[in-house]
């Protein structure tokens, strides 16, 4: 049975198609959305100045992904909902936590295919759904 479906965006164009898949998922057995985003300052960002006190990029940051994604849901049929947001650690262990921590019973990625280096260490969806200790939905770009 299927009670909590967590559906990982980023902020890339497909972000929309993987959302209504978990959506579908979700109607379909009348299971809570956990819709999650994990946020990082840009690289180019000097690291001294993201750990500053004063600076507010970080918190800025999760707050327009809060935004973005409490959009995804008001738009949304499904009855129970919640956006999750994340900006310490890394998108893996982000995701993996949130799974086993909400007890959830599916996560919904992306396929992103594979780029460069990521052929030989792979991507973040393929070590997701080699980690997860439940269901994961990959939705692949069927415009490629």
């Amino acid at each position: 049975m299927i009670r909590r479906v967590l559906v990982a965006l980023d902020e890339s164009a497909r972000a929309p198609s993987v959302f209504r898949a978990a959506e579908a998922q979700a109607l379909a057995f009348r299971a809570e959305l956990l819709v999650l985003r994990v946020v990082f300052p840009p690289p180019e960002f000097p690291p001294a100045a993201a750990s500053a006190p004063h600076d507010q990029l970080a918190s800025q940051m999760a707050d327009d992904a809060r935004r973005e994604l409490l959009g995804y849901i008001g738009r949304s049929a499904v009855a129970q909902s919640s956006v999750l947001v994340a900006n310490q650690g890394t998108a893996r262990d982000n995701i993996l936590n949130t799974a086993r921590q909400r007890q959830v019973d599916m996560i919904v990625m992306g396929s992103h295919g594979y780029r460069g280096l990521e052929h030989f260490f792979g991507t973040l969806t393929g070590s997701i759904a080699d980690s997860a200790r439940c269901n994961v939905l990959i939705v692949h770009d069927n415009e490629a």
